[in-house]
């Protein structure tokens, strides 16, 4: 078996031509169905018992982070990343085409970017769950060892496989080379002291850097 998560960016996305016959997708309806629905679904399944979402912080500073134009975040865990690849896991919305009022109500107006990490800690507590308040997602792994302040946690992670699914077409990000092969979850219990690494983020001008608040446990 080979722990791990899978990481799920989301943002909404409209399509480049709006169809009248077709609400436009809302923040409001977008969180709706995937935090009361899609991820009760995927938390069902045997092989994906636990899940924390979070929501973006916004950071003062002229760098654009990924949680700025994504501003969802969903951690699953992985007790074996290679369940990914089961009957079960490939029949969820999404891995497969949903109904058609879903296709067109969420799919095709929004954005996931969907990553499956092996744990590179495995077995340590490090790669124990328990959400934290704050987290930094960092597509690097030269943090490791740093002591800043507040941190309560780093857990460290290599990318098995990666896809980006944008109105409901689907393209291998990994192989495409817009994946970070390792990925760091910086953890913190104060808000502040993600603030104080303002400048840390700002000078990770190469690295894939989203900041985030713990929203919902599952």
């Amino acid at each position: 078996m080979t722990p791990g998560v899978i990481w799920v960016s989301s943002r909404i996305s409209h399509l480049p031509k709006p169809r009248d016959d077709i609400p436009a997708l809302t923040p409001e309806k977008f969180c709706d169905w995937y935090e009361n629905t899609h991820i009760q679904e995927v938390t069902a399944l045997p092989g994906v018992p636990r899940a924390a979402r979070y929501e973006a912080i916004r950071l003062n500073g002229k760098r654009k982070t990924l949680s700025d134009e994504a501003p969802w975040l969903t951690i699953y865990e992985m007790p074996d990343i290679d369940y990914r690849m089961t009957e079960e896991f490939c029949g969820l919305d999404g891995q497969r085409a949903p109904r058609d009022d879903l296709l067109k109500g969420i799919f095709e107006q929004a954005r996931f970017d969907t990553r499956f990490y092996e744990h590179l800690d495995a077995g340590s507590s490090a790669s124990a769950f328990n959400a934290a308040k704050f987290i930094i997602s960092l597509g690097s792994d030269d943090i490791a060892g740093a002591d800043f302040k507040g941190i309560r946690r780093v857990r460290r992670f290599m990318v098995a496989a990666g896809t980006t699914l944008e109105h409901f077409k689907r393209r291998d990000a990994l192989g495409e080379g817009q994946v970070r092969r390792e990925l760091a979850l910086i953890e913190f219990e104060d808000e502040a002291d993600v603030e104080n690494l303002r400048e840390f983020i700002q000078e990770r001008n190469h690295d894939e850097i989203g900041c985030y608040k713990l929203k919902q446990v599952y």
